[in-house]
């Protein structure tokens, strides 16, 4: 069995709001954990690519990042 090593970050790469989904690769280093401060301090745990070809999840991520970039997050 193979094991992945699971990277953490305490943000994400300013590359991130603006790539496309074939470019995450070049960006971060593989399966990676991110914890992003917010308004609220109960966490949240949100998944995207869980599957390589649904892509609609990152896209949707994208644009609520980009939304509150200026504000904060609201969670």
């Amino acid at each position: 069995m193979t094991s992945v090593t699971l990277t953490e970050l305490d943000k994400l790469p300013t590359e991130f709001l603006d790539c496309d989904v074939t470019e995450l690769a070049d960006i971060l280093p593989g399966p990676s954990l991110v914890h992003l401060d917010g308004k609220k301090q109960q966490p949240i745990f949100i998944s995207i690519l869980l599957h390589g070809s649904e892509t609609v999840g990152f896209k949707a991520i994208q644009y609520i990042l980009k939304k509150y970039q200026n504000d904060g997050l609201p969670r």
